[in-house]
């Protein structure tokens, strides 16, 4: 008993040291890092700062173009946790992009960062929700976002995109054992199911009746991504899926969809992904079945 208690004392000591690491990297690093960055670019500085979660800042980055526009000249600079960084990288939308370590959602960059000379304006793209608690959702995602800058995105430039190589998608197919099958041709098809709101989700019997109906009907790998509770989870036992790793870099799961004929999914960063990859998307309601998933007179997959 002893030892369990002074093995739990010893985790927070160390999570806090960490964290506490982490803290002064980002308050010390990233002034120094802005200043590097001004140097090396030659005017001041436009920040964009969101640092979660994926669908959020996916839908971030149309609004980019629109502040470009307002700052003709001027680089600019995304800010965002590290998990996400990679992911910006692959949309082309910024000139160079900061991986916090500490800073995370609903952080929001303060005005201090705007230093003299270095940074010429700080956006913090936020919901209506988050600026106004309980008013809940009053407009897409990319445009609630866009407002809250004082930006509106034109129609033609309201979907994010992203750009991984086709070296990155097929290294990431190979290290998660699918190489194989994409040399068979294969149909690769993603689910993302699990624990959301109640509307949104479906439960481990209609996932395990999709899939038995997709491995029917198609010579088809079906790929599961999202988070596992572990083995209590009913989502970690679903039959004749490719379970993926429970956590993966954010570039690698954006290559991994990449590489899908179809994306199934609940409404989130999946769905996002999907969209910005150019991979076509089905994400499903609590009232949807699998059959309407699987007769759909459109078979996206085909």
């Amino acid at each position: 008993m002893r030892v369990e208690s002074n093995v739990s004392s010893f985790r927070k000591i160390f999570r806090r040291l960490r964290n506490f690491k982490n803290c002064f990297s980002d308050r010390i690093g990233f002034p120094v890092w802005l200043i590097v960055q001004r140097v090396r670019l030659g005017k001041k500085l436009v920040i964009v700062c969101r640092p979660g979660a994926l669908g959020d800042i996916l839908c971030t980055l149309p609004l980019c173009g629109e502040i470009r526009k307002r700052h003709p000249g001027h680089p600019l600079i995304f800010v965002t946790h590290g998990d996400y960084q990679s992911v910006v990288l692959l949309g082309r939308i910024a000139d160079a992009v900061y991986g916090a370590k500490s800073w995370t959602w609903p952080f929001s960059l303060p005005a201090s960062y705007k230093l003299p000379g270095i940074v010429e304006t700080i956006y913090n793209p936020q919901t209506t929700d988050e600026r106004s608690p309980d008013n809940g959702v009053q407009a897409h995602l990319i445009d609630d976002l866009a407002a809250s800058c004082g930006v509106s995105v034109p129609g033609a430039n309201r979907q994010p995109r992203l750009f991984p190589s086709p070296e990155l998608i097929k290294q990431t197919q190979a290290a998660n054992g699918l190489a194989g099958d994409v040399a068979a041709g294969r149909l690769l098809i993603g689910i993302n199911g699990g624990q959301t709101w109640p509307v949104r989700m479906w439960d481990v019997a209609k996932w395990q009746e999709l899939v038995d109906k997709i491995r029917s009907e198609w010579d088809a790998v079906v790929l599961q991504f999202g988070f596992s509770q572990g083995s209590e989870d009913p989502y970690e036992h679903l039959r004749g899926v490719h379970r993926l790793k429970n956590w993966m870099p954010s570039e690698e799961l954006v290559a991994l969809m990449a590489g899908c004929r179809l994306i199934i999914s609940t409404d989130s960063g999946p769905v996002h992904v999907a969209g910005a990859v150019g991979v076509r998307w089905w994400d499903y309601m609590a009232r949807s079945t699998p059959v309407s998933v699987c007769r759909r007179r459109h078979r996206p997959w085909e």
